[in-house]
């Protein structure tokens, strides 16, 4: 027994209707099959989003499902890629920070004599000022977005170090 079909009408600007036209034409059916099919597909995808979004699954595993569970798959698994890479690059770029820190202590106890008990005091305070003047150079200097281009050496011009 064929199922019971029900009358919709619908009115659509004219590009909708042009490209509703080109797509039954496409698929050899008729304008009215083409609105049914395409309404039967969003009603489809939309589930399979709605399935996807409650119940994601975890990374790495298989992914069942239908096209947008693979779509979102193939692009948690380029996102995943593209993050760990980054990741491995500012982990690479720590590492030289930090040998570059460590060397300039190294070179710092090097070149400079230590300070006689009886000076220490004065020394204390005379770095205490020199290191908030220096940060709050730092400071600038990030806000400014120059930390390697021309506000570095322009802050640097105009006496920004203050240590």
């Amino acid at each position: 027994m064929p199922a019971v079909r029900d009358r919709v009408q619908a009115y659509f600007e004219r590009q909708e209707k042009q490209r509703l036209q080109r797509e039954a034409a496409a698929r050899g059916v008729s304008v009215s099959q083409c609105a049914t099919d395409c309404l039967r597909e969003y009603f489809a995808w939309r589930e399979e989003m709605a399935a996807a979004v409650d119940s994601p699954g975890q990374p790495g595993e298989a992914h069942r499902g239908g096209p947008i569970q693979s779509l979102l798959a193939r692009t948690e698994s380029r996102l995943a890629a593209t993050l760990d890479a980054r990741v491995r690059e500012l982990a690479g770029e720590m590492v030289l920070l930090q040998s570059m820190i460590d060397r300039q202590a190294v070179s710092y106890f090097l070149h400079t004599p230590e300070v006689p008990p009886e000076l220490q005091d004065g020394a204390v305070a005379s770095a205490t000022r020199r290191y908030r003047n220096w940060r709050r150079a730092v400071e600038r200097l990030v806000r400014s977005g120059g930390v390697n281009g021309e506000a570095a050496v322009q802050l640097s011009a105009e006496g920004g170090s203050e240590a």
